[in-house]
């Protein structure tokens, strides 16, 4: 109930972090994308020290989540965010780089959304959903989706993998991270073209092409390997970040937002919670 609450802050481990933050996001944002029914910001930090370790990060980041939160009170910022070292970051865009680094958070494929300097937290709202948009009531789209199988694409994958998972029944997506935007091997015995077509024509299961290098942009259709792809049936994923497809994908099976390929096609262009950039 967030008549209750002018804010909410999370502490969380790294690793999964990025998870939860675009989890967050689509579901507090909701099945309309044309306008969220979010009210209030909603902000997650994490640490690569513990909280109580002298010199670390713990404490700077906490500290900060809550500077954060009341700065975006302040704008009337109604978003999910990621607040890490001394940037602030869209939660559905976010990206963790490193293991060691205190700023270990990115997003590559967006603005950063906010900056912690000297003179205090400066929060862009012109990148951010605002609580004067919102409707009138929180309505949210809490379920998650099983059955979603996730590939890294190498050199010498065997087609028959692909479909040794499809044909064995329980997968309900399947998403290709992709060498370069959106390229997959598209001639000779490791050509993953017929694979594609046969899961989602015969199957209907959906492929979605996406990428694995940080700040990709999987629109396969630069090369003609990436384009065959999608003449087979595959789905483009644009600049989703390959957290945020995994995560959109669960999310658009388990709320019943998607039931065909076309409609899974289309919501991978649309905009639920700011987690891509679609240019017509």
């Amino acid at each position: 109930d967030d008549e209750k609450y002018d804010a909410v802050g999370i502490a969380h481990g790294t690793d999964t972090l990025v998870y939860t933050a675009t989890a967050l996001a689509l579901a507090l944002h909701g099945k309309n994308p044309e306008k969220s029914g979010l009210r209030i910001p909603v902000c997650i930090t994490g640490a690569q020290n513990p909280v109580y370790e002298q010199g670390g990060d713990g404490k700077f980041n906490l500290e900060n989540l809550f500077r954060v939160l009341n700065s975006s009170i302040e704008e009337g910022v109604a978003d999910v965010l990621v607040n890490f070292w001394d940037k602030v970051f869209l939660g559905c865009r976010t990206l963790k780089t490193s293991e060691k680094n205190f700023d270990a958070m990115e997003s590559p494929s967006y603005p950063k959304v906010g900056l912690i300097d000297g003179t205090g937290v400066h929060i862009y709202k012109n990148l951010l959903r605002k609580k004067e948009n919102a409707e009138e009531k929180l309505n949210i789209a809490p379920k998650f989706g099983r059955g979603v199988v996730s590939f890294e694409l190498a050199p010498g994958i065997e087609p028959s993998l692909i479909l040794g998972f499809i044909t064995s029944g329980g997968v309900a997506a399947m998403i290709l991270k992709s060498l370069g935007e959106g390229n997959v091997c598209s001639e000779g015995e490791f050509s993953l073209l017929p694979a594609i077509r046969q899961s989602t024509n015969e199957y209907m299961t959906p492929i979605f092409i996406t990428t694995k290098f940080v700040g990709g942009n999987a629109v396969a259709t630069h090369y003609e390997t990436g384009y065959e792809a999608l003449k087979a049936g595959a789905i483009a994923c644009f600049d989703h970040t390959d957290v945020a497809v995994d995560v959109k994908v669960r999310w658009l099976i388990g709320n019943g937002i998607c039931s065909s390929i076309e409609e899974f096609r289309k919501a991978m262009k649309t905009s639920f919670a700011g987690e891509v950039t679609f240019l017509k």
